[in-house]
């Protein structure tokens, strides 16, 4: 998955808490399984290289030396 998928879920989630939270419905495991999976979103970590590295190629240490 990509990063911004994973932000999009991430948001998601925390619209459905709020919404739950806002709803008046006073079961508080929606809102904390929501907040628990947000967490473990946020914590996985995605393969990917940033732009720069693409276009300029890492700068080789003997030709500085």
């Amino acid at each position: 998955m990509t990063k911004k998928t994973l932000l999009v879920f991430q948001l998601f989630l925390a619209i459905v808490a709020i919404y739950t939270l806002l709803d008046h419905t006073y079961n508080l495991l929606v809102p904390f399984f929501c907040l628990t999976g947000m967490f473990f979103v946020g914590r996985e970590k995605v393969a990917f290289k940033k732009i720069s590295e693409k276009v300029i190629p890492p700068i080789r240490k003997e030709a500085i030396a």
